[in-house]
């Protein structure tokens, strides 16, 4: 069972919210962890579980993009690779964790929104700005996204996105 984590006021929870939005810089970057994490996900197990069937128990239906392949599967072992989330910090460290440890910190906000979204229970403020920063991390956490980052990340796209981003020019029509 995942932990909630509770916010006393919105102050707080904007704040982990901003935190882990804006930067895994914010956590520790250990260059030793007690357990080296290599198998890293890209969509979170207690996400894929939702959508587990009866038959096999406890399995999702995986097709291939053809249609022509299936197969069952555990989450356990879908939208996983490893080291996915591992990145070369600028003092040439191999970082195998700070990524991961940050995302499971989100996913165990995240869990029990989930939760009540599929119950259909009401979301206070703080579910909501939880749940919008899950949505939108899964999009641009699965490899065809963070495939496109060097791509979105060229000097033409930067400055006017952070324009945009400060409100100093509006955001060009058509862009989406």
């Amino acid at each position: 069972m995942h932990g909630r984590i509770s916010f006393s006021d919105r102050r707080q929870c904007h704040a982990v919210i901003m935190l882990l939005s804006h930067s895994v810089s914010w956590f520790s970057f250990k260059e030793s962890h007690a357990v080296k994490k290599r198998r890293h996900h890209y969509l979170p197990q207690f996400y894929l579980r939702n959508f587990v069937g009866k038959n096999p128990r406890g399995k999702l239906w995986v097709y291939t993009k053809d249609a022509e392949n299936f197969r069952a599967a555990s989450p356990r072992d879908l939208a996983v690779e490893r080291d996915y989330h591992t990145v070369v910090r600028r003092d040439g460290v191999i970082d195998r964790n700070s990524i991961e440890d940050t995302v499971a910190v989100l996913e165990n906000m995240a869990a029990p929104v989930i939760t009540k979204v599929l119950r259909g229970q009401e979301l206070s403020f703080d579910d909501h700005e939880i749940f919008a920063l899950f949505i939108s991390q899964l999009l641009v956490r699965v490899p065809v996204r963070r495939d496109r980052i060097p791509e979105i990340c060229q000097p033409p796209t930067i400055l006017p996105a952070r324009l945009c981003a400060m409100n100093r020019l509006p955001w060009p029509k058509g862009s989406g």
